[in-house]
């Protein structure tokens, strides 16, 4: 019985690292719309790591915030 309860919580593990994940995706997606680039796919999005994403979003987030300078 503890095993299953074990599974239950890594699938709770994973899906809000998913959600995150997803969320910083689209914020990304948003950010690169907003400064004239075409979108980086969902998928492509997704294959990353959170710090990853976490690096893009805040490059993304100063290049608008320079440019309304």
């Amino acid at each position: 019985m503890p095993e299953k309860k074990d599974e239950k919580k890594d699938e709770k593990r994973g899906e809000k690292k998913d959600g995150k994940e997803g969320k910083l995706a689209g914020q990304i997606q948003l950010l690169q719309q907003l400064l004239g680039e075409p979108p980086t796919s969902d998928t492509e999005l997704l294959r990353q790591d959170i710090g990853t994403l976490t690096t893009q979003l805040a490059g993304l987030q100063k290049r608008l915030r320079d440019r309304d300078v």
